[in-house]
């Protein structure tokens, strides 16, 4: 059987990640670990950053079947720093990481299917990453199936070994080559986008997040991901003075939460026509390059549908 862990990342939400360790812990089995990082302080005096002292109750009750690892970092890497390494921490002992950053919540069932689906991933060679995104929020009772779509979130995701090693050998590539360009010449991905999807993505590549980088690894080896067609994953960070990546405002097809459902998963979706529309509107969404998104199009949208009526009626 394949040794998958759940990589839970913090910082200053102690209360946070107790729930996410929680639900982990729920959502695990004897055969699952759970491992948690912590960054530490950006001055030594800091005293906000969550103590190891603060997880020995949490840690008490696992059981003596369940593995839990906990490693503080002394000083303040940042998100960017910090996740990758701990990622290369938990590889060290498992073959698949489940990834889940402390403004992240999954309901235990969520997370339990991430770690099935990922477990089916290793048994068939596949390294195709797990992510729990989608820009649809769900309806009523209807079943929850998977797709492919080209775009990565942080927003709850399970990598394989395989995965995070070509990652990591591409990666150093990227940044010896000379451009973002000459580094995706033989991207079938990279090929088909526009020039301003490419100008988009060129500056987030060079920007250096570490989600973009994965997401160059994904665009260079025109591989995608498993996503699911029911978003699975709530970020409670929007608008949170600890938040790196999302300081922003909460966008609107994010405002109902879905952190508690329980989706039964029906299998995969291969129908082209279903997985192009949710792939235009990931575009669109949570990737936002897509011509509809603000960072895709030139122009606002109602500006463009007045040309398009001036021009009509001409």
């Amino acid at each position: 059987m394949p040794r998958i862990c759940f990589l839970i990342i913090g910082y200053k939400r102690l209360d946070s990640l107790i729930d996410n360790i929680k639900r982990c812990q729920f959502a695990s089995s004897d055969a699952n670990s759970i491992y948690i990082s912590i960054d530490g302080p950006h001055i030594a005096l800091d005293d906000r950053t969550i103590k190891l002292s603060d997880l020995e109750s949490i840690r008490a009750s696992f059981s003596k079947y369940q593995i839990c690892k906990v490693n503080k970092i002394s000083f303040n890497l940042g998100p960017d720093l910090h996740i990758p390494r701990a990622i290369d921490w938990a590889f060290e002992e498992n073959d698949g990481v489940i990834v889940i950053e402390d403004d992240v919540k999954l309901s235990p069932k969520s997370i339990g299917d991430l770690g099935h689906l990922l477990a089916m991933q290793l048994k068939s060679s596949c390294k195709n990453p797990i992510v729990s995104m989608s820009a649809v929020g769900g309806f009523g009772n209807l079943p929850n199936f998977w797709r492919q779509t080209p775009y990565f979130t942080a927003w709850g995701y399970g990598l394989t070994r395989d995965f995070w090693s070509l990652h990591k050998k591409l990666e150093l590539e990227m940044q010896m080559s000379k451009s973002v360009d000459a580094h995706m010449k033989g991207s079938d991905t990279w090929r088909k986008f526009s020039k301003k999807k490419k100008a988009i993505w060129r500056e987030r590549f060079i920007r250096g997040n570490y989600d973009y980088r994965i997401q160059a690894t994904l665009f260079h080896m025109s591989l995608g991901t498993k996503a699911p067609v029911f978003r699975m994953s709530d970020n409670v960070g929007h608008s949170d003075n600890f938040s790196t990546h999302t300081g922003f405002t909460k966008p609107r097809y994010l405002k109902k939460e879905l952190r508690e459902k329980k989706y039964k998963f029906a299998g995969e979706i291969h129908n082209k026509l279903i997985t192009k529309v949710l792939i235009l509107a990931d575009s669109n969404t949570w990737a936002g390059d897509g011509w509809l998104s603000v960072r895709g199009r030139p122009v606002g949208f109602r500006t463009l549908l007045r040309k398009i009526i001036s021009v009509i009626r001409k």
